[in-house]
C-alpha cells in the first residue's frame, strides 16, 4: 500500500510581532489534513478520515536565527498547505502554568506529551523521524535515540599530565 503525504494547513496568521530581540515574526496556527491511501482493492487514492484534526501553533521568523532566510511560512496565507504533520511524543516531564478560566488561578500543570508541527515529507520515513528528532530538540524536548543528542562521556587519563616547559 502507497502512502502520500501529509499536509497540515494554515488556519490562522497573526498580525508581525516582535520577540524580545527585536525579531519580526507571525504565529501560525495550522491544522493537520488527513493524509491520503492508496485503497488496497481499487488502487484509487482516498483520504484517512480523522475524527479530531489536530491543531498546532507556531512562530516564523521574517529573518531566521539560524541563518537569515525567511521561514517558509512567514507568508504563507491562510489556506496554504504546509507538509509535515503533528507529532506527539513522550518526553521528559516538564511544567507550564495555565490560568483556571473558572477561578481564575494560576495552576501548574507537569506532562510527559509534546506536540509540535514537524516539516517535511512524511512518505519518507527515514528522513521524515530525523525531521522528527530536529523539531523536538529545536523545542527543547530531545527524545531518546536523538542521534545528535550529546550523551555524557567519560574521558579516561591514560597518561599522566605533563608539566609546562617555560
Amino acid at each position: 500500500m502507497k502512502n502520500s503525504k501529509n499536509y497540515l494547513q494554515v488556519i490562522e496568521v497573526s498580525e508581525t510581532r516582535e520577540d524580545v530581540n527585536a525579531k519580526v515574526y507571525k504565529r501560525i496556527i495550522a491544522s493537520a489534513l488527513p493524509g491520503v491511501i492508496e485503497h488496497p482493492v481499487t488502487g484509487e487514492m482516498v483520504p484517512v478520515i480523522e475524527m479530531n484534526a489536530r491543531k498546532v501553533s507556531f512562530n516564523q521568523y521574517e529573518e531566521s536565527y539560524l541563518d537569515g532566510s525567511t521561514d517558509p511560512a512567514f507568508n504563507a496565507p491562510v489556506g496554504s498547505l504546509l507538509p509535515g504533520a503533528v507529532v506527539t511524543k513522550i518526553v521528559e516531564p516538564y511544567s507550564f502554568e495555565v490560568t483556571n478560566k473558572t477561578t481564575g488561578e494560576v495552576e501548574t500543570i507537569t506532562t510527559t506529551n509534546y506536540s509540535t508541527a514537524v516539516f517535511g515529507d512524511t512518505s519518507e520515513a527515514e528522513l521524515f523521524q530525523t525531521a522528527i528528532f530536529a523539531a523536538f530538540r529545536n523545542n527543547s524536548h530531545p527524545l531518546e535515540g536523538d542521534p545528535f543528542v550529546a550523551k555524557e562521556t567519560q574521558i579516561e587519563l591514560t597518561e599522566e599530565p605533563t608539566e609546562e616547559v617555560a
